[in-house]
């Protein structure tokens, strides 16, 4: 598409899966591992962490995942609304 949200969901899970987040990272045995595993990740690191890291993935690649810098595509924060980009944050800063 030319931008704009994916879904209108405010779902962390449907906006994750419309924007094709588990293409690259997995989520309770759903997606491929490319990029780091979500199960977890609060608890690896903070809610600034994930929301920088969607906004702008180039800013600094997860331990392990050097190699993978420039695949994930800085476009999310066109296509998730304010309130759908909080609602996969607070969804990832709280899986423990």
């Amino acid at each position: 598409g030319a931008g704009g949200p994916a879904t209108a969901s405010t779902d962390p899970l449907e906006i994750m899966r419309a924007n094709a987040c588990l293409g690259c990272h997995v989520f309770n045995e759903e997606g491929i591992q490319l990029g780091p595993s979500f199960d977890g990740i609060g608890a690896r690191v903070d809610a600034d962490y994930i929301r920088e890291s969607i906004l702008d993935p180039a800013a600094g690649a997860a331990g392990g995942f050097e190699n993978m810098t420039g695949l994930m595509p800085p476009i999310f924060g066109n296509q998730l609304t304010a309130s759908q980009l909080e609602a996969v944050v607070q969804f990832l800063v709280n899986q423990r």
